[in-house]
């Protein structure tokens, strides 16, 4: 009786050991859901070749090695001092947007570099492909849209957009030349980074759930919740709906194809030159699952669960 008291301790310090560093797996019926666990608190995800970054509202982002998918092993913690709101990365450096500013890290020893730190709370970050800038939505009053640009050893303020809306704004993509964001309405916007000119699609039905992605052919995707998924061009002219009558939670993007995630499924669509959506296969998810950021890198589906703490890794080439 003694021997299984002891033993019960440490049968359970194993277990809270093999939740951090080697998370426990369950497959689908087809073996496309190479891996699923559960994660505290995720909030945002960054894949590179080998490493996943995953944000988490506790502030910390921890780091995986994927080079087996089927067991991700935790490979460091980064802690940080507020919540973060975004993170990506450019050459050997790591980005991370927190609520109060921009750590910039070296990508080998993830040590702080540079920093910049704003008053104004930090709503959602993006990194400006072309560029060597951030754009960060500040909680302002109006909302403000500001770019940050890391040059010489330095981060620098070097553009901002006042945004004369009364709805805070959520989340935000950029391309080389706008940025689209959504607000807190449901609507979805796009600001021309050049000319500053500001257009709106107001929101069909408002919802809780919103993503908003920028393809490399400057489609604007925007996930609606039971609305489905949208497709605009830059003047926010609707290109295509899929599903008419659906739901839409996350959404990425690689070249032309497109995956968009929903309670218990990933779809993913190929998008033609007019930004016309086409369904290509659907995979369904563990049960319970409603994925709220989703990212593709070599042949793999990276997703999070915000809202009940899930971490899943998908084969979308099998």
């Amino acid at each position: 009786h003694q021997r299984s008291l002891l033993v019960m301790p440490i049968f359970l310090l194993a277990c809270l050991w093999t939740s951090e560093k080697r998370f426990g797996d369950t497959g689908s019926d087809d073996g496309r859901i190479i891996y699923h666990s559960v994660l505290n608190q995720p909030e945002d995800l960054l894949a590179m070749p080998g490493r996943i970054f995953v944000t988490s509202r506790d502030q910390k982002v921890r780091v995986f090695d994927v080079a087996r998918r089927d067991a991700p092993i935790l490979e460091n913690t980064i802690e940080l001092e507020t919540e973060p709101k975004g993170i990506f990365n450019y050459g050997d450096r790591l980005f991370v947007a927190t609520t109060l500013g921009l750590e910039v890290r070296d990508l080998n020893t993830l040590a702080i570099t540079h920093k910049w730190d704003t008053t104004d709370p930090i709503i959602d970050a993006a990194w400006r492909p072309g560029e060597t800038s951030a754009v960060l939505a500040l909680r302002t009053s109006p909302p403000t849209i500001i770019e940050i640009e890391f040059g010489n050893g330095t981060l620098i303020p070097i553009k901002e957009w006042p945004i004369e809306l009364s709805p805070t704004i959520q989340r935000i993509a950029c391309s080389p030349d706008g940025v689209a964001f959504t607000t807190e309405d449901g609507a979805l916007h796009h600001i021309d980074l050049n000319s500053g000119a500001l257009v709106t699609e107001p929101s069909i039905s408002p919802t809780d759930i919103f993503d908003v992605h920028i393809t490399d052919s400057q489609f604007i995707l925007h996930a609606t919740g039971d609305n489905g998924l949208k497709s605009y061009d830059s003047q926010l002219d609707l290109r295509s709906n899929w599903p008419p009558l659906g739901e839409a939670r996350a959404v990425h993007s690689l070249d032309t194809t497109v995956y968009v995630a929903s309670s218990e499924q990933l779809s993913i669509l190929s998008m033609d030159q007019a930004g016309v959506l086409t369904e290509i296969m659907e995979i369904s998810l563990n049960r319970t699952e409603k994925p709220t950021d989703v990212v593709v890198d070599r042949g793999f589906a990276y997703l999070i669960d915000s809202e009940r703490g899930f971490f899943s890794i998908v084969d979308v080439l099998r």
